[in-house]
């Protein structure tokens, strides 16, 4: 794997060459194949929903096969997190479903978290023990009164955004809004309901 820097006045560029074989679990984009899979295509039509009436959307936990493979030529799963929606007999996607929408007629999510709970995050160090996410960082379990909760004991926090969309502030995946936990009962501070209305009154466009 290789890293450019970018030149300043002070310091000429200089690539950074790390070795494969002290770093076997990264990836080697001069070696490995690139685009074995196909991503899926959001258009297909099991993936389009009508969007009419309250559609209850799961976040959910699976795998994708993304064109890894080991040193023994065997295909790697990919940890992923997606969307799985009720009475549709479709598993956990990603991408999640494509919603087609009117303008001018509200969509309406019902969002649920259901990310495993004792797993930590699908970012970890290398045997997989320990969640690596950056917890120096403003998030959900460093807030006020937050941080008696963690990634291995309560699970993952989450929060849908819609990009592009007009969507009122309550409704619009602002990270302090989250929820999860057994039953979804971890609450962020601003957090007001999963039950969130997209009211679909911008331009037709593709919004994600």
């Amino acid at each position: 794997m290789s890293c450019v820097l970018p030149k300043d006045s002070k310091r000429k560029s200089r690539r950074l060459d790390l070795d494969g074989e002290k770093f076997p679990f990264l990836l080697k984009p001069k070696v490995d194949w690139l685009f074995q899979e196909t991503a899926p295509n959001a258009l297909d039509p099991s993936f389009i929903r009508d969007s009419k009436g309250n559609i209850v959307a799961k976040i959910c936990h699976s795998t994708h096969e993304a064109g890894i493979y080991d040193a023994g030529g065997n295909r790697l799963q990919t940890p992923i997190y997606g969307y799985r929606l009720t009475g549709t007999g479709v598993g956990c996607t990603w991408p999640g479903a494509t919603f087609q929408a009117t303008k001018g007629t509200p969509t309406i999510v019902i969002w649920q978290n259901e990310l495993p709970i004792g797993q930590g995050h699908l970012l970890t160090n290398k045997d997989g023990t320990k969640s690596v996410v950056d917890k120096s960082l403003h998030w959900a379990y460093t807030l006020e009164g937050m941080d008696i909760y963690t990634l291995e004991d309560n699970g993952v926090p989450a929060v849908t955004h819609v990009h592009g969309a007009h969507t009122d502030s309550n409704f619009d995946g602002n990270p302090e809004f989250f929820f999860g936990g057994h039953g979804d009962q971890i609450q962020g501070p601003y957090y007001v309901q999963k039950k969130h209305t997209y009211e679909n009154d911008q331009p037709a466009a593709l919004l994600w």
